[in-house]
């Protein structure tokens, strides 16, 4: 008899928690339907995955596994302020296999082929760097990932690197490398016009209209105004031109402190004539500094 009620009590726990699996397994609803990715796994490729991933890219957020401590700390740590310098810039995965970088540093585009390896990982390469990034999770266009160390870097701490999908085609510009947008990228190598100031101030102009708004369409909510590289505070409902000699960044997109100027003043003679657009009903404050950059650059 005994043995008889511990069946009935095993079968009843067992049938519970298969409830509580098919349950748990189904909390997504349709139009939230995550793609889980292990680290370990083994399993196929999820369907769809490997073409959500052509498009733009922003790393938005890198972490340590805490825990070590040395040397080994030390190297993660290195590789960390490595990746720093592609936070909050694009990256573009083309369909043809080929992908381009962007440096916060030095604004420089940078050629590079880019492939996904089954089951989870995706890679970054080209004569000179290889940057592997094991998928963890990817859902609503956000990408988890665990960065693997070259040979010289191995440390058994991890580094996580989360990116986020921009979406810059749904403002209207299909991709944020086309040349018109890329002028201020090269700085000049001796002084130049009023006409090439203006069209290296209008390509800057431009650029971070359409990089706002690529942000504005992603699933990440969030602005560094500090890569902005404009001589501007932004605030809610506005952006207020501050003094030149604390903008640094933008000094150093032109050739000397004399052409710097003459840009500055430019914004400077716009701002009188340009109002900050009001758009009703928004929310968001981003949109609101891509259309008033749109205007700047139109009426310079």
């Amino acid at each position: 008899m005994i043995q008889y009620i511990l069946n009935r009590i095993c079968k009843i726990s067992l049938i519970v928690l298969l409830s509580l699996v098919v349950k748990s397994c189904n909390t997504h609803s349709p139009n939230e339907q995550a793609l889980e990715l292990s680290v370990d796994s083994t399993s196929a490729i999820p369907h769809g995955l490997l073409d959500s991933l052509n498009g733009h890219w922003m790393l938005t957020d890198l972490s340590i596994e805490s825990g070590e401590t040395g040397s080994g700390r030390y190297k993660t740590q290195t590789l960390k302020d490595i990746l720093y310098g592609l936070k909050y810039t694009p990256l573009q995965l083309g369909n043809t296999g080929k992908a381009i970088e962007t440096n916060h540093y030095n604004h420089r585009l940078l050629n590079l082929y880019w492939s996904f390896l089954e089951p989870d990982t995706l890679l970054l390469h080209n004569d000179t760097i290889r940057q592997i990034f094991h998928i963890q999770s990817y859902r609503n266009g956000l990408l988890q990932t665990h960065y693997i160390p070259g040979e010289n870097m191995e440390t058994s701490q991890r580094l996580y690197c989360n990116f986020a999908q921009l979406h810059p085609e749904k403002g209207g510009v299909p991709d944020l490398f086309i040349p018109a947008l890329s002028v201020w990228r090269t700085i000049p190598l001796k002084q130049e016009s009023e006409q090439a100031i203006k069209h290296r101030l209008k390509s800057l102009l431009l650029y971070n209209a359409a990089y706002i708004r690529g942000i504005h369409f992603s699933s990440y909510q969030g602005l560094n105004t500090k890569h902005l590289n404009l001589p501007y505070d932004y605030y809610r409902g506005g952006m207020v031109l501050k003094p030149l000699d604390k903008c640094v960044n933008f000094q150093m997109l032109f050739f000397n402190t004399t052409d710097s100027k003459k840009a500055y003043q430019l914004l400077e003679q716009l701002s009188r004539t340009v109002k900050f657009p009001r758009i009703p009903h928004n929310k968001n404050f981003m949109l609101e500094y891509a259309t008033y950059m749109d205007l700047l650059a139109n009426n310079l």
